[in-house]
């Protein structure tokens, strides 16, 4: 009875030993395509042998099972040796393969260090590449500054440009009012100073003439005293006398109104004469006044306080323009 509890558990044993020893027949058969050509032929002895073994596990079940007078010792010593070679191959094919991964490892690493020298060099140039691009970045801005810079620069010298050339056609204009203005004063002024010859001849006649009539009275009779006076008072001699000493001191302020005018607007005009010279402020004004005043009475009252002022040192002719 017990010896054949044994042999019960002898086959138990080699019967789950056959069931592990087909799954891996059959995991290995599935792993045929990723095995490396050159350990292929390994691989299919261990496989080999594995079928032996399985046949060896087969064999002991039946001789166990049916009793057959096979020697069990010939079977054991031939699945023994079998297995001595199953780890002889397995050891050695363990071996290549761990050489095989340490030769892979290196190769990775060798790979791993390649990169990551590449990858040294390459942070390196990239910073080099920044520094380069930091340096051109404050070249660009430097170029910028210094182009607003010549762009204000440009603007300014444009703006100045066109001032010097709206002062320079303002003096040509000035300077052809000024040629316009001294043949327009010299034509005028020597009509001018005919009427104020004139006028102060005939102020200096009608006096005379008054004193004349006036010793006549005195001189006379007393019924050509009557007769003269009589004569006074019909022709309003004492009438046309005042009248006529007004109308000439009206005449004679109109004339020096056209001289002041005249002297005025040559003096206003003369804007190429750039000296600088001793000029008395209150006379420019009066001048710009007289130039203006035509277009200044409709428009405003003007109320002159001058102040006693000395003379300043000055371009009289820029003055007036001012």
């Amino acid at each position: 009875m017990e010896h054949t509890m044994t042999s019960s558990v002898y086959i138990l044993f080699v019967a789950v030993g056959a069931f592990f020893l087909a799954a891996a027949i059959i995991l290995s058969c599935s792993r045929n395509r990723i095995i490396p050509r050159d350990l292929a032929g390994r691989w299919r002895l261990l496989t080999c042998l594995m079928l032996f073994f399985l046949a060896g596990y087969c064999g002991y079940l039946y001789l166990q099972l049916s009793a057959h007078p096979f020697p069990l010792e010939l079977l054991t010593s031939l699945i023994f040796f079998g297995g001595a070679v199953f780890v002889y191959l397995v050891i050695g094919l363990s071996m290549e393969t761990i050489r095989r991964i340490n030769e892979a490892n290196e190769v990775l690493e060798e790979r791993v260090r390649k990169r990551t020298g590449q990858l040294a060099a390459s942070n390196e140039k990239l910073g080099e590449e920044l520094e380069q691009r930091k340096v051109i970045e404050k070249r660009l801005q430097a170029s910028h500054v210094e182009l607003e810079e010549g762009h204000r620069l440009l603007a300014q010298a444009h703006a100045e440009l066109k001032a010097a050339q709206s002062q320079m056609l303002q003096r040509e204009k000035m300077a052809s009012v000024g040629q316009l203005a001294a043949g327009v004063a010299h034509e005028i002024n020597n009509p001018v100073g005919f009427v104020t010859s004139n006028l102060t001849t005939l102020a200096k006649y009608i006096d005379r003439l008054t004193e004349y009539i006036e010793l006549l009275q005195q001189e006379a009779s007393s019924v050509a005293r009557e007769k003269l006076q009589s004569a006074r008072k019909e022709l309003k001699i004492d009438y046309i006398s005042e009248d006529a000493r007004e109308l000439i001191r009206e005449s004679l302020d109109g004339t020096d109104r056209v001289s002041a005018i005249v002297r005025g607007l040559k003096s206003f005009s003369r804007v190429d004469e750039a000296r600088q010279q001793a000029a008395d402020i209150n006379e420019c004004l009066e001048a710009t006044l007289n130039i203006v005043w035509n277009e200044l009475k409709y428009k405003a009252s003007v109320t002159k306080e001058y102040g006693n002022l000395p003379r300043t040192v000055c371009n009289p002719q820029q003055l007036n323009q001012v």
